[in-house]
């Protein structure tokens, strides 16, 4: 699947296949022609400025933290972390409450993600143990709502993408093309684990 996170416009893309028989041997590579991503039928469109890298702007993000009290029903005495960033074709949106430095390795090898905790890379399956909230939750097929947005075909189809996959396309609104990501600490997550600090009160 050529994920919208890894390709954008202009784009050359070229699928190469190789024949492997039973004992190993590998046959000869055989080549696509290359075809080149359009720029005018994009799901999500993103606006295009001159002189700038790939025609990328700023998109404006909204984050947003909110005291939840004893009362609440699901996040009692919690604080609610929420992030929302609109969809570039060709870019990652990464969140953390640390700074995020050299994404290569972060995202090729686990042991720079171990400080980024409290943040999208890693899921609450990862965090066994250390936290109890994340902004990734696992994946139950039985509790995505297939509402306007996250109806596309094989959007969350366990056959076309794997599940570590789906789990972050599960937060990408195709409809109104916004990342929206959620989590729920409460304080002493936010300052021991996160990294978080208290400046004053209510603060």
């Amino acid at each position: 699947v050529l994920d919208s996170i890894y390709f954008s416009r202009r784009f050359h893309v070229r699928c190469v296949t190789k024949a492997v028989d039973k004992v190993g041997h590998v046959g000869t590579p055989l080549r696509s022609n290359i075809v080149t991503i359009g720029t005018d039928s994009a799901i999500c469109h993103t606006p295009v400025v001159a002189g700038t890298a790939r025609g990328f702007q700023a998109q404006s993000f909204i984050a947003t933290l909110k005291y939840l009290d004893v009362k609440h029903k699901e996040h009692p005495n919690r604080i609610h972390i929420s992030v929302q960033i609109p969809h570039q074709d060709g870019m990652l949106p990464l969140i953390s409450t640390r700074p995020l430095h050299n994404l290569h390795f972060l995202l090729s090898e686990s042991i720079y993600r171990h400080q980024h905790v409290c943040s999208n890379i890693v899921s609450i399956q990862d965090l066994k143990g250390i936290s109890e909230a994340g902004f990734l939750d696992e994946v139950t097929y039985n509790n995505i709502v297939l509402g306007p947005g996250y109806d596309r075909p094989y959007q969350f189809d366990p056959n076309v993408r794997e599940p570590k996959t789906i789990q972050f396309y599960k937060h990408l609104n195709l409809k109104s093309c916004i990342w929206t990501f959620d989590a729920y600490y409460d304080m002493t997550e936010l300052i021991d684990v996160c990294g978080g600090s208290v400046t004053a009160d209510f603060q």
